[in-house]
């Protein structure tokens, strides 16, 4: 007799936890934290854990199942992007498989692939780079594929996205029309297409308004809120601290916050701070972070609901606005 397949009950019994905990933990529940949720899925992978869709997928050739890689899982925003995009798959009868590359190129193929040989349906994805946005269309010529978080409709891929242009240039404009004019842009890989938009409209704000040098306005570099403190740290080390700091992310805009403070900067009083994604922790009443607001759980939804959409008939590129949401991490420049 062979060797029977690996349930949630055995994933619990190894874990410690219930056999609930595990399934709302491989379904990617808000309520299971983080850790939690990563210690179940290395665990269900280790264990070879194949989820019931694709069971059935081995009889029928067809997995029900929808496979989605995003960047990583510690991040709000994208966590609204999944949740949507699950939402609406379970309410149509499929299921989700989720995985993150975090931020890595070749991972990203890996997991691909992956999904692929797990006889997915269709997969979502948040692609890293433009480069691999092409391997993965040659990789997908026989499933549905929709990208979100990046507009690829110029290679002729269907996607779901924030205006990231706009959000580069709202951030500058709001900046701008509060009197500060020693402002800064902080965050991102330069190979990230919505990351490279964004970029490209606050610098066209920038020479709108005269600024001639543009290039020194701009830091990128990684995402995580490490980063956010490390780079201001080395700003305020060479006396180049600006009056305005926008942070790619909500993430990367507190750890701009924490190095500030922790030199004795007071925000918004010294430096104004603005980030991007309305995460739950920046409408705190201690951080209070001024943010764009991005429809992370619209952006989901509408993906999954494109997936099965014929590709010649129907919307192949949603483009969602995003809004400002002003709290109290940044005022008029008062002239000190």
């Amino acid at each position: 007799m062979g060797k029977s397949r690996v349930t949630i009950r055995d994933i619990a019994r190894e874990a410690g936890v219930s056999h609930a905990t595990v399934s709302r933990a491989l379904n990617n529940h808000r309520e299971i934290n983080i850790e939690t949720r990563k210690r179940i899925h290395e665990l269900a992978r280790q264990m070879n854990y194949i989820p019931d869709g694709i069971a059935r997928g081995l009889v029928t050739n067809r997995s029900n199942c929808v496979g989605m890689i995003i960047p990583d899982m510690d991040n709000q925003f994208v966590d609204r992007v999944v949740d949507g995009a699950e939402d609406y798959l379970n309410g149509n009868g499929r299921c989700m498989i989720l995985a993150q590359s975090r931020y890595q190129e070749g991972k990203e193929l890996n997991l691909v692939k992956t999904m692929l040989e797990q006889r997915v349906e269709g997969l979502i994805v948040s692609p890293l780079s433009v480069d691999n946005l092409t391997k993965i269309k040659e990789l997908c010529q026989d499933i549905p594929l929709v990208f979100v978080c990046a507009d690829t409709s110029e290679y002729g891929e269907r996607c779901v996205a924030s205006d990231d242009y706009s959000i580069g240039r709202c951030v500058a404009e709001y900046l701008l029309s509060l009197g500060h004019r020693e402002i800064l842009y902080m965050g991102g890989d330069e190979k990230n297409q919505g990351i490279c938009r964004r970029v490209q409209g606050f610098r066209k704000v920038l020479e709108e308004q005269g600024y001639t040098d543009i290039e020194e306005r701009v830091i990128m570099c990684p995402l995580p809120r490490e980063s956010g403190y490390e780079q201001t740290q080395r700003l305020i080390r060479r006396g180049k601290l600006p009056t305005a700091i926008a942070a790619a992310n909500d993430m990367m805009a507190i750890g701009v916050m924490e190095a500030l403070y922790h030199d004795g900067y007071r925000v918004p009083e010294d430096v104004s701070v603005i980030g991007c994604d309305d995460i739950d922790f920046a409408g705190f009443p201690q951080i209070s972070l001024t943010t764009i607001a991005q429809p992370g759980y619209e952006i989901g939804r509408r993906a999954a609901k494109m997936l099965f959409q014929e590709k010649e008939r129907g919307q192949n590129r949603i483009i969602l606005e995003p809004s400002l949401k002003i709290r109290k991490s940044c005022q008029a420049y008062n002239g000190g």
